[in-house]
């Protein structure tokens, strides 16, 4: 089963907040750590990150936050965990150095690696905020 490391997790649950809480008004870094309990040093490098691939807006100052760049519908969970790969906190590397490694578990989990982000590509924000709007 594919796990997910917690830095990606989180980078999904702070872009369904800031869609949720933003709707016409940017949502600051400090109210989203209060409500799912993070520390901002932990997750800025997320947000920053989410902002240069085009899915956040930032805005700095008093009346600073963020915001989606994008409609929710148009922002997909891979789209996300593409993001948070360039922070270096997340590793995707797989190396194991054998013939049967290398030439038969390799092509295998790339397969998977592949169905999963197509997956992946078809989980929007905006189907995530109506389950997210039902707790």
């Amino acid at each position: 089963m594919p796990r997910f490391s917690r830095t990606e997790l989180i980078a999904i649950v702070v872009v369904i907040d800031i869609a949720m809480h933003g709707r016409g008004a940017r949502v600051q870094g400090n109210k989203i750590a209060a409500r799912h309990k993070l520390q901002r040093r932990h997750f800025e490098p997320l947000l920053q990150a989410l902002a240069r691939n085009g899915i956040l807006t930032s805005a700095r100052g008093y009346e600073g936050g963020y915001n989606l760049a994008r409609h929710p519908g148009l922002i997909s969970a891979d789209d996300i965990l593409r993001a948070v790969q360039e922070t270096g906190e997340v590793s995707n590397s797989l190396e194991v150095h054998s013939p049967i490694g290398d030439n038969v578990i390799m092509p295998v989990l790339r397969k998977a690696e592949k169905a999963l982000a197509k997956a992946l590509q078809c989980i929007t924000i905006q189907q995530l905020i109506r389950s997210a709007e039902k707790l």
